[in-house]
């Protein structure tokens, strides 16, 4: 009875070879390495892409539009300065809602 009960454990050390810690490490840096070169190839839908790997331009993507945002920064730089009389005012109202 006891060889049946042996048999069913599933324990059979005896029929897989054991693995040693540098062999555990040699496998993980192996798959580690196939990894990150499988991270460096282009994924399928980026290789349809032309422009792959180039960064595009910075600012208005039109004439029209560098124009309107020349237009919109003109408007702005000649708008009067508020000589910070609005950060005062809220720095007062703010002290009289933290005394209440």
């Amino acid at each position: 009875m006891e060889a049946a009960e042996g048999a069913d454990s599933g324990h059979d050390e005896g029929d897989r070879p054991r693995i040693t810690p540098e062999q555990a490490l040699a496998n993980t840096r192996q798959l580690l390495e196939a990894k990150q070169e499988q991270a460096r190839e282009a994924q399928p839908w980026q290789q349809l892409d032309s422009k792959h790997g180039q960064v595009p331009q910075s600012g208005p993507q039109s004439p029209g539009a560098a124009q309107k945002a020349e237009e919109l920064h003109a408007a702005e730089s000649r708008m009067d300065a508020i000589q910070g009389s609005i950060g005062t005012q809220d720095r007062h109202n703010q002290g009289k809602r933290d005394n209440r």
